[in-house]
């Protein structure tokens, strides 16, 4: 049989890279990491400072507590009102006043819960999670920058997994096929062999290959 062997120079890189981006634009307090550094998926990355504090949530917690509260006696207040209209003793006035004291309360309500949310949703935007397990690169920003949603904090590779690429010469294209054996010499490691496989062949031809 013949058998039929061509070199290449190869690019390698993480199979699996994650930007992460901020959701608050403010100063950067903690970023701790550096180029290099391992994290684990769910570690704080960075932290960054939000404009609401976790006392101004603590503000609207309680707020939202009165307001139950006083909606449970203003919903008692309206049954009994409705008792005592059914019997007479009451005007219709009366029962309209009770109604719209429920109904006033049940509003405020939705306010300070849609007031609850966002406030809470700016204190999860303020602390960055690493979302896979990764090395850090291509740091941004330091401690003490304004973090942006239009620039990523840094980028995460997942190094489990390589990806190598390469120019073929224009030649040895109709000799590509899905999953064909692959050896890789890394010159960090000129006496070992590492075994690949091809997974993708671009449809196009670089002209510079030819």
């Amino acid at each position: 049989s013949f058998t039929r062997t061509r070199s290449y120079v190869a690019n390698v890189s993480a199979a699996k890279s994650v930007k992460v981006i901020p959701l608050a634009s403010e100063r950067i307090l903690k970023f701790p990491w550096e180029n290099g550094d391992f994290v684990k998926q769910g570690d704080v990355i960075a932290e960054i400072r939000n404009a609401v504090s976790k006392k101004g949530l603590e503000a609207i917690n309680a707020q939202v507590r009165s307001v139950d509260a006083q909606l449970k006696a203003a919903e008692r207040e309206l049954k009994r009102v409705q008792s005592m209209y059914e019997s007479n003793i009451v005007s219709a006035q009366n029962l309209d006043q009770a109604r719209d004291g429920v109904t006033t309360l049940m509003a405020t309500k939705q306010q300070l819960i849609a007031s609850q949310e966002q406030t809470r949703m700016g204190l999860d935007y303020a602390t960055v999670i690493a979302p896979i397990d990764g090395v850090i690169s291509q740091k941004n920003s330091e401690e003490g920058d304004i973090a942006s949603s239009a620039m990523p904090l840094c980028v995460l590779l997942d190094m489990v997994k390589l990806k190598v690429t390469l120019n073929v010469n224009e030649e040895d294209t109709p000799y590509l096929q899905m999953g064909q054996d692959v050896i890789l010499r890394f010159d960090a490691f000129p006496n070992e062999e590492t075994k690949a496989k091809v997974t993708r062949i671009m449809p196009f031809v670089n002209t510079s290959s030819r």
